[in-house]
């Protein structure tokens, strides 16, 4: 199999304030690699994540997938690692706490994005 690069995103809760939530990078080089990111420590690329907030985790939900067979495309919150090769797409929603928001309340900016990948021939199937 080829070598690539592995570039992995994950939402932690923000240490210093309560109730939000940021979103961080890691990179994982392949050989030979240019990437410039590195794992350890991962980068802080997004903070003031407040929702969309998924109930049963009590976590932002923020990264939903595209099955290319689901006729009426709606997103996914999982990806069963045999299907993997299945997804076409990434759904990225984010609700941030606006920099204008007062101590009376909260206010928040929406955010969505659709991410579709070209070639999903390579995929990667988890437990191998």
């Amino acid at each position: 199999q080829d070598n690539m690069d592995t570039v992995v995103y994950q939402v932690v809760r923000d240490p210093d304030k309560t109730g939000e939530f940021m979103l961080q990078v890691s990179g994982f080089p392949g050989n030979p690699s240019s990437l410039q990111l590195r794992a350890n420590p991962p980068q802080n690329i997004l903070k003031g994540i407040v929702g969309p907030m998924d109930r049963a985790t009590g976590l932002p939900k923020v990264f939903q997938y595209l099955d290319k067979y689901d006729p009426s495309g709606t997103p996914q919150d999982t990806v069963a690692g045999n299907q993997i090769s299945n997804f076409t797409g990434v759904v990225v929603n984010f609700e941030l706490k606006s920099a204008s928001a007062g101590d009376t309340g909260i206010a928040t900016v929406g955010f969505k994005s659709e991410v579709f990948m070209r070639n999903n021939t390579l995929s990667v199937v988890s437990g191998t």
